[in-house]
């Protein structure tokens, strides 16, 4: 399963470039299993917005996570919703 893991990863990466909707990314700080580096693969792209989870991993959000995470999703339904 890890080389089907790795090839999606592969592909993901190539059509990056072709997102044309606004997008959240979380990362989280101490996360288990996606390393803090992935997050460059994202950094610049015009529709993609990362936020870095602090008090997070992979599974389970820690509460002011939990609370950030609600604003940035409320943040951006309510740009969709102007740019409409």
């Amino acid at each position: 399963r890890y080389a089907e893991l790795l090839l999606e990863i592969f592909r993901t990466r190539k059509i990056l470039p072709l997102l044309k909707v606004p997008t959240l990314s979380f990362q989280s700080y101490t996360d288990e299993l996606v390393s803090a580096r992935s997050v460059k693969d994202l950094e610049g792209h015009l529709y993609i917005r990362n936020t870095t989870l602090y008090n997070s991993g992979h599974f389970a959000y820690g509460d002011d996570d939990t609370e950030l995470l609600k604003t940035e999703l409320k943040k951006c339904i309510d740009e969709i919703k102007l740019g409409q």
